[in-house]
């Protein structure tokens, strides 16, 4: 392997405040909360956590202070949006011609600043759709995992359980490297409610998908685990800006689709080449999977109703600027969202199963309401 990696522990006399290249992977079906989210306007485009500002612009502004670059790769369906949204921002938009899950995603980034900026290069990648309530205390976990970035390893921010959820994968902590900082022994994917318990008692933290890197750590991993993917990507970035719509399209195509945790996360923590930073118990992060989630969720920019509620608690509502009036009678944790064009009715418990609504619609041949 062309790995390298520090053996003896992280520089804590360097220059921690090394500024990051952000990189923010902005796709999605758009049917975890759908109605509100659709295929061509997902969640990262909505207000969903504030009055009027998008979960992308709000992680926009989160990692601005820590960010020498931030780079933000979306689908050529949502490209006008993310530029419309981001206009006033020096923020750089990559247009994927097509969705090849998040390695092509993160990949293509880090081989154009890589190209840029070099192989010592820092790069994180952070999902366009999840909120942090506590932004500082975000930014000081970076700053840790930058640490262990320029020491070699991927480096992940593990966020610390509230709940023993089984919505998130997991993350097993392994030994300590330094006190912040321990490697990952694995990767493990979303529990049932009894694993999700006994991972919770073991110190396992939730799995976030924020990895943090050098641009030459993630290319000699690419090279050991996803050589083919790893050797297109460095080409088509070499040649990115002279290719044509087309040509660009047509060599994208090419690439193996596949989400970054398979490509290259997994794979490293078994070769002890993967550090974990564990975030702060009230750092008050959400990745708004679903309405569950949501409805946790206050100054949005969405309508809340109070609802008539018979011999029903905890009904929640949403709608746009004009609705009925909604009653909702002998059924508790209720979700009801009314949009233009469709009403959802749900309760919290059985909101994960949202996401498969869009495709009985779509069977109907209401390809518009997706």
């Amino acid at each position: 392997m062309g790995y390298r990696r520090g053996t003896r522990g992280l520089d804590t006399n360097g220059d921690t405040m090394t500024q990051l290249h952000a990189i923010i992977p902005a796709g999605g079906a758009g049917t975890r909360l759908w109605p509100l989210s659709r295929a061509n306007y997902p969640k990262f485009l909505l207000p969903l956590a504030h009055p009027t500002r998008s979960l992308l612009q709000q992680t926009v502004e989160r990692l601005a202070p820590v960010a020498e670059t931030i780079t933000v790769v979306t689908g050529s369906a949502h490209a006008a949006a993310v530029h419309d949204q981001l206009t006033d921002t020096d923020v750089r938009v990559v247009c994927e011609p097509s969705g090849r899950n998040s390695m092509p995603a993160i990949g293509i980034a880090s081989e154009l600043i890589r190209a840029e900026f070099g192989d010592d290069a820092v790069i994180g990648s952070f999902a366009a759709d999840h909120i942090v309530r506590d932004s500082e205390q975000l930014r000081d976990h970076i700053r840790t995992a930058i640490r262990a970035a320029r020491a070699g390893y991927i480096t992940t921010l593990g966020i610390t359980p509230t709940a023993a959820s089984t919505a998130f994968g997991y993350i097993r902590p392994g030994d300590l490297i330094d006190r912040e900082v321990a490697t990952v022994a694995e990767f493990v994917e979303k529990p049932d409610e009894a694993r999700a318990q006994q991972f919770v008692e073991s110190g396992y933290l939730w799995n976030a998908g924020m990895f943090i890197m050098t641009t030459r750590t993630l290319s000699e991993a690419l090279a050991d685990y996803q050589p083919d993917l790893g050797r297109r990507l460095h080409a088509l970035a070499a040649d990115w800006q002279d290719l044509s719509g087309d040509a660009r399209a047509e060599r994208w195509s090419e690439l193996t689709a596949i989400a970054f945790d398979y490509a290259v996360a997994e794979p490293a923590a078994r070769d002890d080449r993967v550090a974990v930073v564990a975030t702060s118990p009230t750092i008050g992060w959400s990745d708004l999977g679903d309405f569950d989630s949501l409805c946790e969720v206050s100054g949005h920019g969405y309508e809340t109703q109070t609802p008539i509620a018979v011999d029903s608690s905890g009904a929640k509502v949403f709608t746009g600027d004009s609705a009925p009036l909604i009653a909702v009678v002998g059924i508790d944790n209720c979700v009801v969202v009314h949009t233009d064009d469709a009403i959802l009715v749900t309760t919290r418990d059985a909101a994960q199963k949202v996401k498969d609504v869009p495709q009985y619609v779509r069977q109907m041949g209401r390809h518009e309401l997706c």
